[in-house]
C-alpha cells in the first residue's frame, strides 16, 4: 500500500511517501479501501 507519513513535526519535508505492506484483517474484522480521504484543519496544524 502507498502512504504519505510524518515522522516529525515540520513543513512539507516532515512529510515522506513510502510503500507499507498491505493489511491483514484479524479475525472478526474487515479491511476496507480507502479511494481518497480528507485532511481536516487539526492535521495541518499538528504537521
Amino acid at each position: 500500500m502507498k502512504a504519505v507519513v510524518m515522522n516529525r513535526t515540520g513543513d512539507v519535508e516532515a512529510l515522506a511517501y513510502s510503500k507499507w505492506p498491505d493489511p491483514v484483517p484479524g479475525r472478526g474484522m474487515v479491511l476496507v479501501q480507502i479511494a481518497i480521504a480528507g485532511v481536516n484543519f487539526m492535521d495541518i496544524g499538528m504537521r
